[in-house]
């Protein structure tokens, strides 16, 4: 006669093998989505949040949860707010190459491997709200930076040309525009209010001309360390150093979440409770790649308000990011519009100089006529 545990074990082996069957039927579906015959180029999924929040450690898991085995393909680390500069990494393809998969996820999704999403890991200076990352967050939202570029030549080409500078000098392509924006949020920190402002207000913004806004992207909030949450025995990645959390706690957070972004009545269908596989924990958890493909199914979603047409031609390797002759045109334009201010200034000086002396001239002159 069976015992109560070995009940419980054959009860949690069955929930366990549905879930790996509902995990190879998410795979499939996204195979199917890769296929549709109307993307004509991947989606483009921006990663944001402050430093610690867990966007590194959510490449890795989706990674794993594609290619059934676990690669540490993002840089991940403990993460401090004192960050002094901003990080971003592309994964074109999820980070995936066709060698990367194992023989069942590769029979489901060789074919369109390709048309998996770019996903792009932005992490900022910690909780903040500048205009120098508005811009940042506007070319790369308007498809103005092609995956690969660095971060630094962005900001390098910020400074010597000024905030506002941007969009002039690069060039904007259509299968470069972010689709999806996910605000990173960790249960464990304090939820960063400054950096979701930056977000609101870049999104916000609209065409004076046609009043459509400027960057229809679809936003998605993910709320990591879920597994930090008491009695959440099914997730066996949480790091050994961080602490445990009640689900009240977490339920908490949740809600401050949901209104910060107005979704207190969709919480569901915008929010996502997340866990990750820890870099040197990288075991086989259904349950944690369930998560990781339910995300990827959802990103991978028609988009909202985009209809780009054909994809532009593939870039040439080694091209300068910016022409020369585009820069030396902006510096140009930017030097006659200061000397433009200078000159108004000037003449106004003269103006009020010459309209003082008249006035001086004309006192002498009905003086001496008196």
């Amino acid at each position: 006669m069976a015992g109560v545990e070995d009940i419980d074990d054959e009860t949690r082996a069955d929930r366990l093998e549905k879930v790996k069957e509902c995990n190879t039927e998410l795979l499939i579906s996204i195979a199917k989505l890769c296929k549709r015959t109307d993307r004509t180029y991947p989606e483009v999924v921006f990663l944001l949040g402050t430093p610690g929040s867990g966007k590194s450690a959510m490449v890795n898991t989706i990674v794993k949860a594609l290619c059934g085995k676990f690669y540490s393909k993002a840089v991940t680390g403990k993460g401090h707010a004192s960050t002094k500069t901003l990080t971003l990494q592309s994964f074109v393809q999820c980070g995936l190459k066709e060698d990367d998969l194992e023989p069942v996820e590769k029979d489901i999704l060789n074919e369109g491997l390709s048309k998996l999403p770019t996903v792009i890991d932005a992490s900022g200076k910690g909780d903040e709200d500048s205009e120098k990352i508005k811009e940042i967050l506007r070319v790369y939202f308007g498809g103005f930076v092609p995956p690969g570029t660095s971060i630094q030549c962005i900001e390098q080409l910020q400074e010597d040309n000024g905030i506002g500078s941007l969009q002039e000098l690069l060039e904007c392509s259509d299968e470069n525009k972010v689709t999806k924006v996910v605000f990173v949020t960790s249960c464990k920190q304090s939820f960063p209010e400054k950096l979701l402002e930056s977000l609101h207000s870049v999104l916000q913004e609209y065409d004076n001309r046609s009043g459509k806004p400027k960057y229809p992207v679809d936003v998605f909030v993910v709320i990591t360390k879920y597994d930090l949450v008491k009695d959440q025995h099914i997730y066996e990645a949480r790091d050994k150093e961080e602490e445990y959390i009640t689900e009240e706690c977490f339920q908490k957070f949740e809600a401050e979440v949901a209104k910060h972004f107005s979704i207190e009545g969709a919480i569901e269908n915008n929010s996502i409770r997340w866990v990750s596989y820890v870099d040197g924990h990288g075991s086989d958890n259904p349950h944690i790649d369930n998560i990781a493909l339910r995300f990827v199914e959802k990103m991978m979603q028609p988009r909202r308000g985009h209809d780009y047409g054909k994809p532009s031609k593939k870039p040439e390797e080694n091209v300068p990011l910016v022409p020369m002759s585009k820069i030396l045109k902006f510096q140009a334009k930017k030097k006659i519009t200061e000397v433009s201010r200078e000159m108004d200034w000037k003449c106004g000086f003269i103006f009020a100089l010459v309209v003082v002396l008249l006035a001086v001239f004309y006192r002498l002159l009905t003086k001496d006529l008196a």
